[in-house]
Parts: C-alpha cells; structure tokens; sequence
C-alpha cells in the first residue's frame, strides 16, 4: 500500500486527474490518496463528486485503493489566515501541507503537487528507508544556484511524519509563514528549519529535462527563457497542447486519456448555471459610461444564467459604487475590487497619454489577482452589448491567451499600420488586436506569468507607447491571440454589416457624449435612459462644442506624430525585442 498526499482547492482536479492516470499506468498496487482541501474566500474545496470520480480512476487499477479528502479549514484560519504570506501570489493552498503533522494520516506518506505526472514504479521510492530524517527530497533546479545548493523542491516529498512531529519541522514552519514574508514561503520555511533531510535522486522530481528515459516523477515547474527578452514560461501538463507543442510527446497517451475522462467527468455533473464573469475597469470619471455598458448588458442577458461582474477600481466614491451596485439582479451579481495596492508597485513606472487613466492597466492585473477564476471577458467602459455577453465568454479559447478582435481604427490608418508592424512588431496589422474587448484565458495567462512578462518589460525598458496597455499586451500575447467576429467589438468607424452587431466599442474619441454623428450612437442613448445620467450625459454632448473638437483633433494629429517618431526611434518593442530574434 502506497500513501500519496496532494493539496488543493477543486480547481486541482485536473492536476490531480493526471496525476493518477499516470500513476496507474505505472503502479497497479493499492493506493490511499488524502487530498487536503478547505472552503476559503472565493475558492471552493475539493468536492465529493471529484473525489468519487478520482477514486474510480485508481480502483480500475486495484479495487483496494482509496481516496479521502480532509477539510484542513480549521488549522489554516486558526494559524495562517492573517499570515504574512496570506495574499502571496500563491493561493492558500500550498500551505495545507504544513498541517500534515497535525492530521490522522500514515506515518509515511508521499506529498505531490498537484502538477506532477509519474513516469514509473513509485515503490522504490515510497520504499525509501528514512530513519533519522524528517523527510526526502530532491534539489530545487533553480533554487541550489539562487537559494543555496541544499534547496529541495517541495512539490515531491516523502514525509516521516513521527520525525516531524519529534523535530517541530512543520509546527515551526507554520509558525514562521505567520509572521514573516518569505519568497515561495512554505518550500522556504521547510528548507530554513529542516533538522535533518535525505537528498533523492533528481529522477524522482524531474523539473528540467521532459525527455529523460529514468524519470519517475515529472514536475512542470517554471521555466526561464532568455530569448527574445528575458521571461518565464509555466506549461501545466493539463495545457495538453502547449506541452505536446513545447515540452515533449512523451506523456500523449496519459494526455489524451486525461482529456476524455475530463469530458465524462464534466459530462456527468454538468452545471447549467456555471458563473459568467466579466471584468470592468474604472475610475469616478467613467462612472456614467460604465453605468450605459452595464446596463445593456444585463438587459441583453439570459436570465436563466447567473453572471458575476467585477468592477476593478481605484477610489470610487461610495456614491457612485451604490449606483452602480443597484443595477445587480437576482442572476446578476456585481462587486467591486480596489486595485489601489496593486497599482502604486509600478504606477511610476506607467504612461499615459489624453483621456487614458491609469484605470487601462487594471486589466493587467486580473489573472493574478482571481486566481480562483480561470476564464473571464473584460471590456471596456464605453461600450454597449447588444447580445448575450455568454456568447463570448464560452469562445473556445484553444489554448491562446486571450480571444479578441482586429483592431479597426489602427488598420485603417497607414501612421498606424506602420507603427503597429515596426514598433510594436505585430507582423500583420491585422494581428494587433483591441484589449478593450477580450476573452481572458486566466489560468494560461498565470501560467505564463503574464503580470510577471509586464512588470519585467516595464522595468527593463523605457517603451514608448500609443496605446500603453494594448501595445503591451500584443507583444506579450504575440502568436497566442484567438481572433474572433469584429461584430464583438464593433467600432464607430466600422459602417460595414451594420446589422451583424453583437458589442459596440465607441473607441479612440468617437464619442456619443462628444459628437452627434457617431456610428451606432442610437444604441448608445437608448440604454443611456435607463441610467441616472441620462440627462448628464445630453447636456455633456450639448457642451462639448468647438473646444472640445479642436483638443480632440489636435491629440489626434499629436497621436499620429508619436506614432511615427517612435516607429522611427531604435528604442521600441520591435527593435530591442522582436529584431534582435532573428538575428539571432
């Protein structure tokens, strides 16, 4: 009998579906498999049903095998609810298994994490004698450089629970995550304060080489890449086409049966009132625009679904927050998230040009701020939908990063097809895609460390940009764009199948409240009505006048001019970036 440990929230099973595919492919002994879990905030524990359809997989190896989940709740606020380390980007959940010493579980256990896929007999490694150790494990690929060479890797661990019961290990580990930040802090903690460990054989924690004939264990950790810029990848082996494209062919049967017993599993316990979410940005000054969009939104709306809208802000009154809160409905839910923190770690690093707030980089944000949320649609504030949002959201992402359409304002500006294919290094300007409408793949975009991509490139280079956030995203997201219907993100230029109009996108400075000649501005004003601004919003398009046209025609011309001097410039994405490549 083999005792295998994992720790996650129900966002895991995937991971842990894998995982035990893989392992009875390779071991067909019995198994028990605990799977520590809890409910907190926004995530959601390991369910029943997961747990059943985990336990089926290993009985059709050895019908002795057993899975169990434990609610670790308790231990987690009672210790390390308000740690340190509480709002790390790591979710709460890498913690748990620092209360393995605490729980009723066998005296040797085998800890995993939840993106590993054995490649072999587990039995001379669970067979391991640790006498006098609190645990085994293998070295951290990257961490014996940068950490010190006697730093293991936590995600594959033999545990002696009575040796850490006798040593403290994991009490005092718990204890130090409560009251000081640390980097990676449970692997931290452990590698601080372990007394006495045994150093595996790297077979047994692979986390480099995807084509080794001696693996037993692989671990789909981080990568660094050093070309075109330096930047991180993290493929999971449930990214099932990104590892047969990037990683290795090795594990194709394991992937391809993984992604049938998901469609079963999901098949079977189908929820019809999955939770749609979509994510604004705004500040005080949008209010009224954000009041139009959500507005048309919930009108065009399934009732038979339940939507979550979250309105990531800086600073919004109270005033305009219950505005805004009592469009909710009983399908409809809406909160708001201050990004204010988040912001002021690189707001001084940031540009921005006319009308753009720093709200434009809230989308940034997003994947790592709801990493209990995998898939999301963002739009902008000045725009009106017309269908139902759900549509877009259930795009098939197929792996990319992010669904999202042809920007048509730059593809119908030489200036900007020109800037967009040698600045910004978008090879086809009908490539360069308009954030202001997307269809977010969150878990990808964690995977991909996209924050991490962004605050390196805002770092390291001082870029000049037309569309600050947009051109960071092109570069970022290259070749990993899903293109989708222009009829998605229907811009006040576009005139062409006006009746084929799913969202309108009143983009750059065409306006409704600025002009009374704007493509689609009837769309704009019918929802308006059902606003409290309405009459606002008439006597801000009445005083507009003169001024206001000629400071929107002089930024436009300023726009153009920026354009082509940073086309022109040796210092942009395209020549620092994209250029260099192929040299190389």
């Amino acid at each position: 009998m083999i005792s295998v440990m994992y720790a996650g929230n129900d966002k895991m099973f995937d991971g842990i579906l894998i995982s035990a595919l893989s392992t009875i492919k390779h071991n067909k002994c019995p198994f028990n498999v605990y799977i520590l879990t809890m409910k907190y905030e926004d995530f959601s524990p390991f369910s029943e049903s997961q747990r059943a359809f985990i336990e089926k997989i290993y009985q059709s190896a050895n019908k002795k095998s057993k899975v169990f989940i434990i609610d670790v709740k308790e231990h987690f606020l009672k210790h390390l609810s308000n740690s340190a380390n509480a709002k790390t980007d790591y979710t709460p959940y890498s913690f748990l298994r620092l209360f393995a010493d605490r729980l009723d579980l066998p005296e040797k256990v085998l800890y995993l994490d939840t993106d590993t896929v054995v490649n072999g007999d587990l039995s001379e490694l669970f067979n391991t004698d640790l006498k006098g150790f609190e645990y085994g494990a293998v070295l951290d690929y990257y961490g014996k450089y940068f950490m010190g060479y006697h730093y293991i890797n936590s995600g594959v661990m033999l545990l002696n629970l009575p040796e850490i019961r006798k040593t403290g290990l994991f009490e005092k580990a718990v204890k130090l995550c409560a009251e000081k930040r640390l980097f990676l802090p449970d692997q931290t903690a452990i590698h601080r304060l372990t007394t006495n460990k045994l150093i595996l054989p790297r077979k047994f924690n692979e986390q480099k080489d995807y084509n080794s004939d001696d693996t037993v264990i692989q671990h789909f950790t981080k990568t660094i890449l050093w070309l075109p810029y330096f930047h991180t990848r993290n493929i999971k082996p449930w990214n099932t086409a990104l590892v047969k494209e990037f990683l290795t062919d090795k594990y194709n049967d394991i992937l391809n049966e993984y992604e049938l017993q998901k469609f079963k599993f999901e098949e079977k316990n189908m929820n019809k009132n999955d939770k749609i979410t979509v994510f604004y940005a705004c500040d005080n000054e949008y209010i009224p625009y954000l009041a139009v969009s959500l507005h048309s939104l919930i009108e065009n709306s399934d009732k038979n679904k339940h939507y979550e809208i979250v309105i990531l802000q800086n600073e919004i009154s109270e005033k305009n927050q219950k505005i805004i809160s009592d469009f909710a409905t009983d399908n409809v839910k809406i909160k708001f998230k201050d990004v204010s923190n988040r912001l002021k770690t690189i707001a001084d690093k940031l540009s921005l040009r006319d009308y753009y707030s720093l709200s434009i980089y809230f989308r940034i944000f997003i994947p790592e701020m709801f990493s209990n949320i995998d898939k999301a649609v963002y739009i902008d504030c000045d725009t009106v939908v017309l269908s139902d949002i759900a549509e877009l959201y259930h795009t098939n992402l197929e792996g990319n990063l992010v669904a999202a359409a042809t920007d048509m304002v730059v593809i119908s500006d030489d200036t900007f097809v020109d800037y967009v294919e040698n600045a910004v290094g978008v090879e086809d300007s009908k490539k360069y895609f308009n954030s202001g409408v997307m269809v977010m793949n969150l878990e990808a975009m964690r995977n991909e460390d996209l924050l991490g991509n962004f605050t390196y490139l805002l770092n390291t280079y001082e870029f000049e940009t037309v569309a600050p956030d947009q051109d960071y995203l092109n570069v970022i997201c290259r070749n990993r764009v899903k293109y989708i219907s222009k009829s998605w993100n229907k811009m006040s230029i576009d005139s062409t199948n006006p009746d084929n109009i799913n969202l309108v996108h009143y983009n750059m400075y065409f306006k409704p409240w600025f002009y009374d000649d704007v493509l689609y501005k009837e769309y704009f004003w019918e929802y308006a009505k059902g606003t409290p601004f309405y009459k606002m919003l008439k006597m801000q398009l009445e005083n507009f006048g003169e001024e206001g046209k000629k400071a929107n025609e002089e930024a436009s011309k300023f726009l153009r001019q920026t354009a082509k001097r940073i086309t022109d410039s040796p210092n942009n994405f395209n020549k620092i970036l994209f250029e260099k490549e192929a040299v190389v």
